[in-house]
């Protein structure tokens, strides 16, 4: 997986999707409790991830929860369940209640 991740973030951003019950994994503790999550990782995200590190036993780095500010995140490659890169799409034409447009990437990841 260490590969695909790495080909991936040549070119975006990655959507990475997990089990946060996995005792390696390290994470803000109220994110522990769910059953799958998704983080992104990437070198050129919105809010650089200056210390983002791809290994052969997992991916790990200090990322930005807007609103409860920087957490350094450890997932083992034994925890990811898929990778998606994320890539920047035309909206999808769905609105949401606001009238905004939901963009099509989004709807890769449920």
């Amino acid at each position: 997986m260490r590969e695909q991740a790495l080909e991936i973030l040549k070119t975006s951003s990655m959507l990475v999707r997990f089990k946060p019950s996995d005792p390696a994994v390290h994470l803000p503790d109220w994110l522990t409790k769910q059953k799958s999550l998704v983080l992104e990782f990437g070198y050129k995200t919105p809010i650089p991830i200056k210390d983002l590190l791809v290994t052969s036993l997992g991916i790990s780095g200090t990322l930005t929860f807007v609103g409860f500010g920087t957490f350094w995140c450890y997932v083992p490659w034994s925890a990811v369940t898929d990778i998606v890169a994320r890539k920047q799409q035309p909206a999808s034409g769905r609105r949401l209640k606001s009238g905004k447009l939901i963009p099509s990437y989004l709807s890769v990841v449920k």
